[in-house]
Formats: C-alpha cells, structure tokens, sequence
C-alpha cells in the first residue's frame, strides 16, 4: 500500500491533510517517528504539519495467523 495524502504533493500551512494507507487489520500512525495514532482506522488527519515533517503507517495484517507488519513512508 502507498500512503497517500489527499492534497496531492503540496500541503499548504493550515490546510487539513489526510492520510490513506489501504488495506490491513491494524495501523500505526507516527509523525516525525512518534507515534499519533493506533488502530483499526486506515486514515490519518491533521491539520498542523510544518515545513519538514513527516509522516509514516505501520500496517499489520493478519495473514495465516501470524501478524505481519509493514511500515511505509
């Protein structure tokens, strides 16, 4: 999965972001490697990113039963 915001490239300052990670059973949303929000919603919005920060998804998928986790930027 690709995680996608719905602004396109460009976020403008005070315009609100949301972030879309596809398919899975669980999520982890990090902002600049802390961790905002956990699980079972495969989106994330803000509205107060800065120049500079960045966003990634752990994305755990149940598979056989044994967990997988993924993390994409």
């Amino acid at each position: 999965p690709t995680l996608t915001p719905n602004t396109g490239a460009t976020i403008c300052a005070g315009q609100t972001a949301i972030f879309s990670a596809g398919t899975g059973a669980n999520y982890e949303f990090y902002l600049n490697g802390g961790s905002v929000q956990s699980g079972a919603s495969s989106t994330y919005s803000n509205s107060t990113l800065a120049d500079g920060d960045e966003i990634d998804v752990g994305l755990q998928a149940q598979q056989d039963a044994h967990p997988a986790l993924a993390l994409f930027r």
